[in-house]
């Protein structure tokens, strides 16, 4: 915001800017060192060092997916070679470096996913990946799950699917859920995790309510607001 401020032709409304969740207060050590190390990550929420069969959040709360690890033909280039075998990495996407992190794919977004896909979660606008321990239902574990967040007063409330009642989920607490989960427990997340500015805002009247109080808005911000 400061260098969109700086070109003269926007003015920043200090205190709308967020965390960027990606690689935050991750020291310089993300930029100068490799993403996995001997098969170790430093960075588990952005990263993942191993295949599973259950489905994980994504690093930003948007979905679930799997790890795209996977086994080249040949060695990767050294300076891209994160495990003992010099084959493995991961998929081969722009600006990763063959990094492996969990992608989610189109039926597996928590927002307009398919909830048939996705077992357990419970999908529409303002859902978000929220972490499993053991969470199962009659049909087996399910891993990770979608749940409806509700951001106010800066308080993180969730709603699970098969009930239908909000509950206040304070980070490093737990939700045991009921109805169709047989057993397991919902992590509560960290309130920046999983509520921005406009999540925020939905929580306490909406973006128009937001609009109305700041009638001067850049159009940078405005095109955010919109995405």
């Amino acid at each position: 915001m400061a260098a969109l401020e700086d070109t003269g032709f926007y003015r920043a409304i200090w205190g709308m800017e967020e965390p960027m969740s990606w690689g935050n207060n991750s020291g310089c050590a993300l930029l100068t060192e490799k993403c996995v190390i001997n098969g170790v990550t430093q960075y588990p929420e952005m990263f993942c060092t191993v295949e599973r069969s259950l489905r994980s959040c994504t690093s930003d709360r948007l979905g679930l997916g799997y790890c795209t690890l996977k086994l080249y033909d040949a060695p990767l280039p050294p300076q891209y070679q994160y495990f003992s075998d010099p084959k493995l990495g991961g998929a081969r996407k722009a600006l990763m470096d063959f990094c492996p992190y969990i992608e989610a794919h189109k039926d597996t977004r928590c927002g307009n996913g398919n909830a048939t896909v996705i077992r357990g979660s419970r999908v529409g606008p303002t859902s978000k990946c929220l972490k499993g321990d053991g969470l199962a239902d009659s049909m087996g574990l399910t891993g990770d799950v979608c749940a409806e967040v509700s951001c106010e007063k800066g308080e993180v409330s969730v709603r699970y699917l098969g009930d239908d009642n909000w509950h206040k989920c304070p980070e490093g607490n737990s939700i045991t859920p009921a109805g169709q989960f047989t057993e397991g427990r919902i992590l509560c997340p960290k309130y920046d995790d999983v509520c921005t500015v406009i999540d925020a805002c939905r929580g306490g009247g909406g973006v128009s309510s937001l609009l109305s109080a700041l009638p001067t808005i850049p159009l940078i911000l405005l095109v955010l607001i919109s995405m």
